[in-house]
């Protein structure tokens, strides 16, 4: 899974991949996709910036907030499912 955010611009997508070697095209697609009108997406190829103007990107997932059974804390996780729990605040 690779997501990518920046709090400058504000933008959030994520998506599954297969392999490492899917990571850089996802990049240039996500930044073509948010910035078509940037240097970097015209220095791209145009098949790539064809695919990218089609995709449609995953939203990311929402936290997801568990509770300490003993002292209530909240701790954000991105986890579906709870494998251990150390509690941030009294751990």
């Amino acid at each position: 899974m690779y997501g990518s955010a920046t709090k400058m611009n504000g933008f959030l997508a994520e998506e599954s991949l297969q392999s490492v070697s899917e990571v850089l095209p996802w990049l240039q697609e996500a930044i073509a996709h948010f910035y078509p009108a940037s240097a970097y997406t015209a220095s791209l190829a145009p098949q790539a910036r064809e695919r990218a103007a089609q995709r449609v990107f995953q939203p990311p997932r929402a936290d997801h907030s568990v509770r300490c059974p003993r002292c209530s804390a909240p701790n954000a996780t991105m986890l579906d499912e709870v494998f251990a729990f150390v509690c941030n605040h009294c751990g």
